[in-house]
């Protein structure tokens, strides 16, 4: 089920918000560098093709219905149909080789 707090009776109070824009500018020595930062390359970035079929096979042959990359940690977390409420996290090294597809059922997809 999906619900929308702000229209459920007992939560309404709790979700209202005021007219008022508020900005919140956080920590000024953090902010201070942050437009010198440079992206760097991550494994992720680097193995991403090794990593892609085997997360396309996950999800359409093995029963993962959602999952996300990131990349600056060079981690994948996937969430089973079989265990909807947990999600799994893998590194680059465990999603673009062959035995992450074994850990999974065939044929829970859809």
């Amino acid at each position: 089920m999906d619900f929308d707090l702000r229209e459920v009776p007992a939560t309404q109070p709790l979700c209202e918000q005021s007219g008022q824009w508020m900005r919140h500018q956080g920590d000024p020595a953090m902010r201070a560098g942050l437009f010198q930062q440079e992206r760097v390359a991550s494994p992720m970035d680097e193995r991403i093709d090794a990593g892609l079929d085997p997360l396309a096979e996950l999800i359409t042959m093995h029963g993962v219905f959602h999952a996300k990359l990131h990349f600056s940690s060079s981690r994948a977390t996937l969430w089973p149909l079989r265990d909807p409420c947990r999600f799994l996290i893998r590194g680059i090294s465990e999603l673009a080789g062959a035995d992450l597809c074994l850990a999974f059922a065939p044929g829970l997809s859809g």
